[in-house]
């Protein structure tokens, strides 16, 4: 999804809108849903980094805790970490799966909007798109692309503009 933020500046609202990934933008890989497979993992990051982004991954990101890629605060940190790092030019879930849902209270999603980029995603990680289209109001237009390790032949993104 693409965040397009408004603020106020001067007492005027202003639209930030995150720019079209270009070669050499940095992309932090996060795991907030389901456990990532390592081969699937590496296909994907070389496909990332073929294609000329530099892909960043998250600590832990390979890390297991049942059906779920580490525990809720790790997967929280996760999404902190990858949405304040400076330089990324978008986040990305390495895969869906259940459980991205139970994060969205752990997150600080103001933070989120203090550098659009875009948030690439699928599966579970509508959960967070219907987050930020109901308790932040932003509008979504959504496409569908292929996602990252290929566990998903689609994943849902969109166009997010604030209201």
């Amino acid at each position: 999804m693409m965040i397009r933020v408004h603020i106020s500046v001067g007492g005027r609202m202003r639209r930030i809108l995150p720019k079209p990934l270009r070669k050499g933008d940095v992309i932090a890989i996060v795991a907030p849903g389901g456990p990532v497979d390592r081969g699937r993992l590496a296909r994907g990051l070389a496909r990332l980094s073929s294609a000329g982004f530099v892909p960043e991954t998250a600590a832990g990101l390979l890390q297991r805790e049942g059906y779920l890629a580490g525990n809720d605060r790790h997967r929280a940190a996760q999404m902190e970490w990858a949405l304040a790092l400076p330089g990324a030019r978008a986040v990305m879930a390495a895969r869906g799966g259940y459980g991205t849902a139970r994060l969205l209270p752990l997150i600080d999603w103001r933070r989120a909007t203090a550098h659009p980029r875009l948030l690439i995603g699928y599966s579970d990680v509508t959960a967070v798109l219907a987050y930020v289209s109901t308790r932040l109001r932003w509008r979504r237009r959504r496409t569908w692309r292929e996602g990252l390790t290929g566990t998903r032949s689609r994943h849902l993104s969109g166009s997010w503009e604030g209201t």
